[in-house]
């Protein structure tokens, strides 16, 4: 169980452990990405207001429950059965991009299918404690990842120019329109993982709430990333494949404060293997779900689906530079099926059926 102050930060780390996923959009939109990500979170909150519908329709009941109330059992076991395979691709993409960064920043000399096991099981084994463990730690990792982000922007104040904001809106609206698209894709409405752990929610959970309250501490956290990222780096967005990590790189005090992007790359690596355990999470309640049963063995299942996960994320891109270009063509927009046009089918569904309560 959950309340509403750890889905809150549990959501908000969720958003901030996709920190590496900026490229994804800074090599779209450039100097002009905190516009986009604007724009996202504006698309975001209307994405969230139709969550908030939905859960205002099946109070206390997760998403995949729902399909098999609104669309009866057999297509609703084939949506939850979809979304199986979604999480499941979800998480290799977010393992492949820790791998990459793991492997191209921190230990390049080991292989890549080493780094894939040894975090898809830690994240695996920590799934099997539940969510309840795992989101009692949201607000405590969440201050952690604030507070770095805080401290490297203040240590990079004398390597930030304004004038690397300039030129504004000199991109085609199409631009803007894929930027922000892809932004709302991943990672601000990933949250909607959120709807299948809803069932492990505490009856007093304000979820409402925590959705929207995450969803902004999230994006801020999203938004301060890109202003210090423009603002250091600027015209070499175009080229950089880990603009995040390559601007805190920049930190130089003197001979004694160098060499510190150690730190922060640690606390990339905490956040995302965090958002990696709260995805396994909802892939066992997932296939729970869709089977019609709970595991005893959790933890059997749990490293199987890890297995799974590491298999896509090792055999399904060539190389690193492979995936930011597939999820800005092919990923966001299969991400935002599941996350956008599904659920949004689903509510509509249930108000012509007039399913659930009529409270909106």
């Amino acid at each position: 169980m959950f309340t509403t102050r750890q889905l809150t930060f549990g959501i908000a780390a969720f958003i901030g452990g996709s920190s590496l996923f900026t490229v994804f959009v800074s090599q779209i939109t450039l100097q002009d990405s905190w516009i986009t990500a604007l724009l996202a979170l504006a698309a975001s909150l209307l994405t969230i207001w139709m969550y908030t519908g939905l859960i205002s329709r099946f109070p206390g009941r997760g998403l995949l429950e729902m399909h098999t109330e609104v669309y009866g059992k057999q297509i609703g076991l084939l949506l939850n059965f979809l979304y199986v395979l979604f999480c499941i691709g979800f998480a290799a993409v977010s393992l492949r991009n820790l791998g990459d960064f793991f492997s191209s920043y921190i230990m390049p000399e080991t292989p890549m299918l080493v780094v894939l096991i040894l975090f898809a099981l830690t994240c695996a084994l920590a799934a099997g404690q539940g969510i309840g463990t795992v989101l009692r730690l949201s607000f405590l990792l969440f201050t952690f990842m604030f507070l770095a982000l805080l401290l490297n922007c203040f240590l990079l104040i004398k390597n930030m120019e304004l004038s690397n904001f300039l030129p504004i809106l000199r991109l085609g609206l199409d631009t803007y329109a894929k930027g922000s698209f892809v932004l709302t894709a991943a990672p601000l409405c990933e949250i909607v993982i959120f709807l299948i752990l809803l069932p492990y929610a505490d009856r007093k959970t304000n979820v409402k709430k925590s959705f929207f309250q995450g969803l902004l501490l999230g994006a801020l956290h999203l938004m301060i990333t890109f202003l210090r990222d423009i603002a250091v780096l600027g015209s070499s967005l175009a080229f950089l494949t880990e603009p995040t990590y390559e601007a805190v790189r920049r930190i130089h005090i003197l001979d004694v404060f160098s060499r510190l992007e150690i730190i922060f790359a640690f606390v990339l690596i905490v956040m995302r293997v965090f958002k990696l355990s709260i995805l396994f999470c909802a892939i066992l309640r997932a296939v729970e779900d869709t089977v019609g049963r709970t595991f005893q063995r959790r933890r059997t299942v749990l490293i199987f689906v890890a297995t799974l996960a590491v298999i896509a994320a090792l055999f399904g891109f060539r190389t690193g530079m492979t995936l930011p270009e597939w999820f800005r063509n092919t990923g966001a927009y299969f991400f935002g099926f599941f996350e956008i046009v599904l659920p949004l089918i689903t509510l509509i569904v249930a108000a012509i059926r007039r399913l659930g309560c009529r409270k909106m």
